[in-house]
């Protein structure tokens, strides 16, 4: 699950990186549109990972108590 994270992470990085690059200048809004929605795509699977995470432990840890 961790290197999922990380990779989500270097791909928005890496969108982010080529939009600057290669992005046409007077396209502001459509760079600050396609960030904002892979960077709340990227922050929604890494909550939704962690969240699973706990839930995962915390039964582990329950049944080593039993």
């Amino acid at each position: 699950m961790i290197k999922l994270a990380e990779a989500l992470v270097s791909m928005l990085s890496l969108e982010t990186s080529m939009l600057a690059q290669f992005g046409a200048e007077n396209a502001v809004e459509f760079k600050r549109l396609m960030i904002s929605l892979t960077g709340g795509g990227v922050a929604l699977i890494i909550t939704f990972m962690s969240v699973y995470m706990l839930i995962l432990s915390t039964r582990q840890l329950k049944r080593m108590k039993e």
